[in-house]
């Protein structure tokens, strides 16, 4: 299903700057930012043995995935996790409708190819190696308490012709500051029909229904269905999936939590001078500077509510007391997941890795270690259609991404017949000599005689370039209706001028391609681990079978 692809260069294509010379090592001395998991950290994963231990927290996980359809295989792994003899590698999302973003795919497949790598068998690989060292699991944090509604409500698809069709559930099926995991299942009815009914049918229609329709049979609210959706899409790998709700996230996080509590004024301080070290060197702040006052929510039945750096106090105060319940924000966030399963790795994009650079404050006022870092897979699908508009081959696969009209242009001009191509040219030139001329007869008789033919070639210029056009135009209109992916092209490839990958679903270009473009994105996902590996850390544009 992928046929060619390319690999390019990050700053191509916009990704933040502070991302991108993190990943480069480009990062100044002076910046104390989490590792990136390479080749260094890779070797000490493998010195590491398996410890025969009981891990509670996974005993619960284990029952969940097991309530939503998860594999043998998944079940095996978690088991391998409870008894201490594996790792977790793991990414986190918020559930998105119908699977949030294509990144948070791309996501999954990445932390499933660094576990395979990691464990030196394969996706099929369960428990300790044969020598007793670690293997590593593929783990996906559900991050169903978040309550941005707005983020996860809409799901962008794609028609043949590549036009885009978005899908939105009505704010009226959420109530403000509620978890969106905590959702009705019954919001996701509206979209799933409009969807089945809008879109035509294609190969992987009936893979992606299973998919939906297996998640649904089991999900008890929109969270469930995201786990179980994924559990389903990813079911040979071994996925496992750990809802932020599940109540032993709570109970085995409090540790750190109380933690926090102790060294909230210092972390504030620390928050903010961070942030000033990152506007010092020109970098954007990955987070407003509210989100350091304070690192906690509280957690209201289904509701999730801000704490204020004034309230902190209080809170604490009835936090110990076991009153009330607090959630992590998105820089306590990373810290909690650390320390609650231990990962080998933590799968980031670019947004995250930034976060982290932050929550570094945190790790360290805490005296904890921060977890390394693997940037996820990033890329470009583009149609073999139209693969073949930019020349045919990889080389020309970022101009035909950054800058589509350009390269439309150059294809629009080349279906000008040669014959009618040439002659306009020697026409053009014929004019502009003419002009020439006219110019220099318009010096030798003065100055306004000057001004007015250089006014005249400016004017004949410009109609030369609408006669030019005009032909152009016209072939342009029988190329398009030859073929009419071309008209939505550029809108596909780079929406709204971001990423593709930040505005389609993850569920979109599987209905196309079914369960073998899970399995082609995951074959390319294990090229990228190894890029990584090898310090190239770039954006994928893959030519892709959409039929």
């Amino acid at each position: 299903m992928i046929e060619q692809f390319a690999r390019e260069e990050l700053e191509f294509f916009k990704f933040p700057r502070l991302y991108v010379d993190q990943v480069s090592g480009r990062l100044p001395v002076s910046f104390d930012t989490p590792q990136l998991f390479d080749k260094k950290q890779e070797e000490e994963f493998e010195k590491t043995r398996a410890a025969a231990r009981e891990v509670p927290f996974w005993r619960e996980i284990l029952e969940y995935n097991a309530r939503l359809g998860a594999s043998r295989v998944s079940l095996e792994k978690i088991e391998a996790l409870s008894r201490g003899n594996a790792v977790p590698v793991v990414t986190g999302q918020q559930p998105g409708l119908l699977g949030g973003p294509l990144y948070t795919l791309y996501k999954v497949l990445t932390a499933v190819s660094l576990s395979e790598k990691l464990s030196h068998g394969g996706a099929t690989g369960l428990g300790a190696r044969e020598n007793g060292t670690l293997r590593a699991v593929p783990v996906l944090w559900n991050a169903s308490d978040d309550s941005d509604f707005a983020e996860v409500s809409s799901a962008t698809f794609f028609e043949r012709d590549l036009s885009l069709k978005k899908f939105s559930v009505p704010d009226s099926h959420h109530h403000p500051g509620n978890m969106v995991g905590s959702t009705s299942t019954e919001a996701l009815n509206g979209p799933i029909e409009t969807l089945m009914h809008d879109l035509e049918k294609s190969p992987g229609t009936d893979f992606l229904m299973s998919c939906v329709e297996d998640g649904l049979s089991v999900a008890r609210d929109w969270g469930e269905f995201f786990s179980a959706l994924f559990l389903r899409l990813l079911s040979s790998s071994g996925l496992v999936v750990v809802d932020a709700r599940v109540p032993s996230v709570a109970k085995y996080s409090r540790q750190i939590v109380d933690a926090y509590l102790r060294e909230a004024s210092s972390i504030e301080v620390g928050i903010a001078e961070c942030l000033g070290e990152l506007k010092k060197h020109g970098y954007a702040s990955p987070v407003s500077p509210r989100s350091g006052e304070t690192c906690v929510f509280v957690k209201d039945g289904t509701a999730r509510k801000k704490v204020s750096k004034e309230e902190l106090p209080v809170i604490a105060d009835l936090w110990k007391k076991e009153e009330i319940e607090l959630l992590p924000n998105v820089l306590l966030g990373p810290v909690v997941r650390d320390e609650l399963m231990g990962p080998a790795a933590n799968i980031v994009g670019p947004s995250e890795a930034s976060y982290y650079v932050v929550a570094r404050v945190l790790y360290k006022s805490l005296g904890l270690v921060q977890r390394p870092i693997f940037p996820r897979l990033s890329l470009t699908i583009v149609p073999h259609a139209l693969a073949a508009l930019g020349g045919g081959g990889p080389s020309n696969f970022k101009d035909l991404v950054v800058s589509f009209e350009k390269v439309a242009r150059s294809h629009f001009e080349k279906h000008v017949p040669p014959e009618v191509a040439g002659e306009l040219q020697v026409l053009e030139s014929e004019i502009r000599s003419a002009v020439e001329r006219m110019a220099r007869l318009a010096a030798s008789s003065g100055k306004s005689t000057e001004e007015i033919a250089a006014s005249a070639a400016r004017k004949i210029d410009f109609e030369l370039g609408r006669i030019r056009e005009g032909f152009v135009g016209g072939y342009r209109k029988k190329v398009l209706s030859e073929n009419p992916m071309l008209r939505k092209a550029g809108e596909f490839l780079l929406p709204t001028g971001a990423l593709q990958e930040r505005t389609l679903c993850s569920l979109a270009p599987l209905i196309y391609g079914g369960e073998s473009l899970v399995k082609a994105l995951q074959e390319l996902a294990r090229t990228y681990v190894l890029d990584c590996f090898e310090g190239h850390v770039r954006h994928y544009v893959a030519s892709v079978a959409i039929p």
